[in-house]
């Protein structure tokens, strides 16, 4: 990996931790001060390599802040995968999570027809589990493919980054999601 990939990398996490530290600061003001920060991301392979997780703790303490994070990423699984597994559901009950962050796959929202029929409604079946444990839904939203995906009708990084937010923001602003632009930083 390059620097200019590192340094996107870190920006694009920089940008997730002071989101989250400021949702934490707001919603979670009757926790005592310096009480961690306790994050699980589930997800796929952009959750995995490069550790995400020990990437944002490390933020965040660099911040002043203290988090606690764990994942459970499986590499090419989709949020689909993870709505059905008793081991991805389990994992969510083993702490009090302040945040579950879920990275879907990485083409997926992008397809008006993936979305719909895949996507959306694994993110339902998660975000009742996600609620129902106290913890509030981040969604990640991913970033597209340098080069697009013109197999599908996006020739370029722009076009694809458009339908990855329209399939971001639309089942965040249905279930008043929280959402990481991870992609659009």
């Amino acid at each position: 990996m390059n620097r200019w990939q590192l340094l996107y990398r870190a920006l694009c996490l920089s940008l997730v931790v002071l989101l989250l530290a400021a949702c934490h600061g707001a919603q979670h003001d009757a926790e005592p001060p310096g009480e961690p920060l306790r994050v699980l991301f589930i997800g796929s392979s952009y959750t995995f390599y490069n550790d995400l997780p020990e990437m944002f703790a490390e933020l965040m303490r660099s911040g002043g802040y203290e988090a606690k994070v764990d994942m459970f990423p499986v590499v090419g699984w989709t949020l689909s995968d993870h709505a059905t597994s008793a081991r991805t559901l389990g994992r969510m009950e083993t702490q009090d999570w302040d945040y579950v962050i879920l990275q879907e796959q990485s083409v997926i929202p992008s397809i008006q027809d993936e979305r719909d029929q895949r996507m959306y409604p694994a993110v339902h079946a998660l975000d009742e589990k996600i609620r129902q444990t106290g913890a509030d839904t981040v969604l990640f939203m991913t970033w597209g493919r340098r080069d697009g995906l013109p197999t599908k009708g996006y020739p370029d990084f722009e076009s694809m980054q458009a339908q990855l937010y329209a399939g971001y923001m639309g089942i965040a602003d249905e279930l008043d999601a929280i959402v990481a632009p991870v992609g659009i930083a």
